[in-house]
């Protein structure tokens, strides 16, 4: 028989924890890089959950494919960020305005769009390399019309930034120092920020 709290446990998880489980979960899959590319696609559109888990958790299960999730991941976020551009381009008012309302991203929508009238591309790298939700900064991007290019040449560097060096550690360091990993790739990605920052202020 299960103990109860076991059992009260279960119930008490939450949606979100539930989501994320399933997530990891099909790193034991055969067809874990399709899952990893379609998810992480989704990610800058729709999907509530980063898929940097799921690829850290196939890079623990085979190190020395670090560097082919790591790009897998990167392709799919430009993708699924091109798409959520778009959306915010020319959607923003049906499906746009649908998407900030059920993830409730109405708030940060508005701060990141005062954000880019100063300085568009700046902030996209930053949002692309912090845990800014993903889906968050396409939509702005495309709503108020920030430069294409700049979107595409900022995302790509900040989510490759951000994917190759998560890659890199969970590569190097494993299974066995992940809420490490996970906790500090946004404490060295705001670093990489000021950094850049930084160097843009004094030049």
């Amino acid at each position: 028989m299960e103990p109860k709290n076991t059992k009260n446990q279960k119930q008490a998880k939450s949606p979100f924890k539930r989501l994320y489980s399933w997530t990891v979960k099909w790193a034991e899959k055969e067809n874990a890089e399709y899952v990893l590319a379609g998810l992480t696609a989704l990610e800058g559109i729709i999907f509530p959950i980063p898929t940097d888990p799921l690829m850290m958790a196939m890079t623990f299960a085979k190190p020395k494919k670090w560097l082919r999730y790591s790009l897998i991941t990167l392709v799919a976020s430009i993708l699924g960020g091109i798409v959520g551009y778009l959306i915010g381009f020319g959607l923003f008012e049906t499906i746009g305005d649908w998407i900030l309302t059920t993830f409730h991203l109405q708030d940060g929508f508005d701060s990141l769009g005062n954000a880019f009238d100063e300085n568009g591309g700046l902030y996209v790298f930053i949002a692309a390399v912090t845990p800014i939700p993903y889906k968050l900064v396409t939509l702005t991007s495309g709503a108020f019309h920030i430069n294409f290019l700049v979107f595409l040449t900022a995302s790509i560097i900040g989510r490759g930034a951000r994917f190759l060096l998560l890659g890199f550690l969970a590569s190097h360091l494993g299974a066995k120092y992940r809420n490490q990993i996970e906790k500090y790739i946004d404490v060295i990605g705001i670093a990489i920020v000021a950094i850049v920052v930084a160097f843009l202020i004094l030049h």
